[in-house]
């Protein structure tokens, strides 16, 4: 008798004891799982025209672009054709900008730096911007760190001395093109690159020409005085040493 009433005493407990054990557990299973961390936006993802930098139509190239982490957009491949790139963000070409559809003229409405391995192609057929040769124009600031110039004639154009090419436009302007490639002109011409980063021109001089300083060229009859004077200036010289 008494070893039937222990075991009847000793059944609830543990009864009690699995019970509890199983709503332990199912308490356990119904907790929401942990969730896994969020995922962070790639500093590379693609390029889209809902952010600070679309393209008009025409203009090929940035769609293939990246973002950087502090928001500027990574040009690494070749921006084409002729229209604009909208926005005041900045645009880092890593690649090859080459305006126009030969020719035509392509421009940015933020900032522009160009790495040291980027390039920028002109293509010239006259001497009038974006319809007879190429132009590229950055509203705001312009850094050129050691970039490539590339300058190719096209439609059999024959450049003549005197000739200047408005191929480069910007807001403000830092740096300079690391290396400059012109294509041969005939026999006593020759390339001056000395207004590339005041005026952005290009400029065909002749025989016997100095390179331009921006200075307005002074009129013929000018320069005659100018001879005038120096010749009086040396007569002068001469009597004061008599």
């Amino acid at each position: 008798m008494t070893e039937s009433i222990g075991l009847n005493c000793m059944m609830p407990r543990a009864a009690a004891l699995a019970l509890a054990l199983a709503l332990a557990a199912g308490t356990a299973c119904a907790t929401e799982p942990v969730k896994p961390p969020a995922r962070t936006a790639s500093a590379t993802a693609p390029a889209t025209a809902s952010g600070n930098a679309s393209a008009t139509p025409g203009l090929k190239g940035l769609a293939g672009a990246t973002r950087r982490a502090d928001g500027a957009l990574v040009i690494s491949g070749t921006l084409s054709g002729q229209g604009t790139v909208t926005g005041s963000g900045t645009r880092v070409i890593t690649g090859k900008v080459a305006p126009g559809q030969s020719p035509g003229c392509v421009s940015d409405q933020g900032n522009v730096v160009f790495e040291g391995g980027s390039t920028l192609e002109i293509e010239i057929g006259g001497v009038t911007p974006c319809t007879q040769h190429d132009s590229y124009s950055v509203a705001l600031s312009l850094r050129l760190n050691g970039p490539t110039l590339n300058v190719l004639l096209i439609n059999g154009f024959v450049p003549a001395a005197g000739q200047r090419f408005d191929v480069l436009n910007w807001g403000t302007l830092n740096g300079s093109f690391g290396s400059v490639n012109l294509p041969p002109l005939p026999a006593g011409l020759q390339w001056d690159t000395s207004l590339l980063n005041t005026t952005g021109e290009l400029v065909v001089n002749g025989p016997g020409s100095a390179p331009h300083d921006g200075d307005v060229p002074l009129p013929g009859w000018a320069l005659g005085l100018l001879g005038v004077g120096m010749v009086m200036s040396a007569a002068v010289a001469r009597r004061r040493r008599a």
